[in-house]
């Protein structure tokens, strides 16, 4: 009996059980002390360009698109060029979900649609919060980029972004 319940606490109850977010999903738990402040993988590159159809700025981005990639995101790392920004592309338009656990770098995170359109922007993030920083809207790419980036180079809502791949 005591093996039939346990079989069914792994089989029926385990896979319907959330975790807190993180960045979408909330899989990935890394230990500190195994961790340490990562290299910067230069994937490609990103543009924003204002609503006038000016060029706000360019960055050497890294781009975070399979799931363990996402969840980990920024995680652990101490600093970032400031034209340096992590791009998470998403697989399918959805609501999304990030969080400052185990972020160091407080963050700017813009939130695009399919389009690239800049629909939500969240400044100063602050670090190693577990907070949930939440989509207002279905979004499609988040580009996550040091504080006060955003202000710096006047991103607004309505901005585009599009990016390259190396």
């Amino acid at each position: 009996m005591a093996v039939a319940f346990v079989l069914f606490v792994i089989v029926k109850i385990l896979p319907s059980y959330k975790s807190p977010p993180s960045h979408t999903t909330g899989k990935i738990q890394l230990d500190e002390s195994v961790s340490s402040d990562y290299a910067f993988r230069n994937d490609g590159k990103a543009w924003i360009v204002g609503v006038g159809n000016e060029t706000l700025s360019v960055l050497e981005i890294e781009i975070a698109s399979t799931v363990l990639e996402i969840d980990k995101g920024l995680m652990y790392r101490k600093s970032m060029n400031m034209n340096n920004g992590m791009l998470f592309v998403f697989r399918t338009v959805e609501l999304q979900s990030f969080w400052m656990k185990n972020t160091y770098i407080p963050l700017d995170i813009i939130f695009t649609d399919a389009a690239g359109v800049i629909t939500q922007i969240h400044e100063n993030t602050v670090p190693k919060s577990v907070k949930p920083i939440t989509a207002n809207q279905p979004i499609k790419y988040v580009l996550e980029v040091n504080s006060g980036f955003v202000a710096k180079n006047g991103i607004q809502l309505g901005s585009k972004l599009t990016f390259e791949k190396k």
